[in-house]
């Protein structure tokens, strides 16, 4: 998960940085600030470039130990409710095909498991997004 949390504040700060930022002239060049977090996260110019161990540099700077495990509780939340309508989802579509013999063994595995995936995909998507907002809010 900490990998995962780097990976989306990676993307944040990138997009912070593209966005509306302030940006004020010193004699060692531009110096950035991304606005719209807790805390105000400077940003070089090189800020793309950014290596990963600069990355948990910074992280672990500005938000110590728990910023690498924000959104954890919302992520829990959201695989428990994904997991169980996909496995209803299974069900039911099992249930419902057993009604046609011509449909039997791998087939029928087959298409309840694409069901599944079908209605299950309309959960991940706004779970997801609600993750990178917990992850990044930190």
């Amino acid at each position: 998960f900490p990998l995962d949390t780097l990976k989306t504040k990676s993307q944040v700060l990138g997009q912070q940085r593209s966005k509306t930022r302030m940006v004020s002239t010193t004699d060692s060049g531009v110096a950035m600030t991304a606005s719209g977090t807790s805390s105000d996260i400077p940003l070089t110019a090189s800020m793309n470039s950014m290596g990963m161990l600069e990355l948990i540099a910074l992280v672990y700077k500005m938000e110590g130990i728990g910023g690498f495990f924000g959104g954890v509780k919302g992520m829990m939340i959201g695989q428990a409710i994904i997991k169980s309508v996909a496995f209803s989802a299974n069900s039911s579509a099992l249930h419902h095909l057993e009604k046609y013999p011509e449909i039997s063994g791998q087939l029928l595995l087959l298409l309840a498991a694409c069901y599944s995936g079908f209605v299950t995909s309309f959960l991940v998507v706004p779970i997801e997004r609600i993750k990178v907002m917990m992850q990044s809010s930190n």
